[in-house]
């Protein structure tokens, strides 16, 4: 499968899902609702995707509804999670070089005509959480917050994804320890690392591309009551097929599905 044309199905149905729910909401809760919803950039620009010519959530939801009840507010840091800095001409890295560590720009209010709107309107690489794609700042949002630093929070799961943390042996962490190649997001192979650091247990994802199905560094991982493995900064659920050689993986990623792998060799932790 090409993984370019398996992301545009997938993305097109979900950010016209994304829309359209968003848009039932504010049905729902009247002109009076006021609320904030949150998602990567890439769903919120007001304009397609370009490298996969995809739709996003933004530019379906302003085509189709207008914008009149809503602000599109895109996002920005200097870093990554896994502290990489920005490439040079990407739209991070002139943002980082306005001075302080956060800050907010109303682009509705920007120039029209002078250097600034000329920067607006150029089309650039943008970053939106570990890969690049051509944005155009001016076109794209309404307003920008930028803050220099990024780090991921611990989730707070619903009851029916949630499980109270078990104990684990060490004789368990070395039984499923290890690297795994995990098939089946999009086309894309996605490696993760398991390994115990003494009595403690880890994965790291670092060698990961795409930041989607678990942790892209190195994350604290434990059992829970449940027999299925979490992290706290990751809503994923993980289990381990340990009666199998190679021992087979299962991640369950909420809203995004359920993809399956197998060890191929040792951890390599960073």
């Amino acid at each position: 499968m090409d993984f370019e044309i398996g992301l545009r199905q997938f993305w097109n149905v979900r950010d016209v899902s994304m829309a359209e729910s968003l848009h039932w909401i504010l049905e729902r809760e009247g002109p009076q609702a006021k609320m904030v919803v949150a998602a990567a950039n890439t769903h919120l620009q007001l304009h397609p995707v370009r490298m996969q010519r995809a739709t996003s959530m933004g530019s379906y939801y302003s085509s189709r509804f207008g914008r009149d009840e809503i602000l599109f507010i895109g996002s920005a840091c200097e870093s990554t999670v896994k502290s990489d800095p920005p490439i040079p001409e990407c739209n991070q890295a002139v943002y980082a070089q306005i001075g302080p560590d956060c800050f907010f720009l109303d682009l509705r209010v920007a120039p029209h005509s002078g250097a600034v709107a000329d920067w607006l309107a150029e089309e650039r690489l943008d970053r939106s959480n570990m890969r690049y794609q051509p944005v155009c700042p001016g076109d794209a949002w309404d307003c920008l917050v930028f803050h220099r630093t990024l780090r991921t929070a611990e989730v707070e799961l619903p009851s029916y994804l949630h499980s109270e943390p078990g104990e684990l042996t060490s004789t368990e962490m070395d039984k499923v320890s290890g690297r795994y190649l995990v098939y089946g997001f999009l086309a894309a192979l996605n490696t993760l690392d398991v390994f115990r650091d003494g009595d403690d247990f880890y994965t790291s994802g670092w060698d990961d591309t795409s930041g989607e199905l678990f942790p892209p560094y190195k994350a604290a991982f434990h059992k829970c009551t449940d027999g299925r493995f979490r992290w706290q900064v990751w809503p994923a659920a993980v289990e381990f097929q340990t009666g199998e050689q190679p021992v087979k993986i299962t991640i369950d990623m909420p809203g995004i599905g359920i993809y399956h792998g197998e060890r191929i060799g040792d951890a390599q932790p960073t």
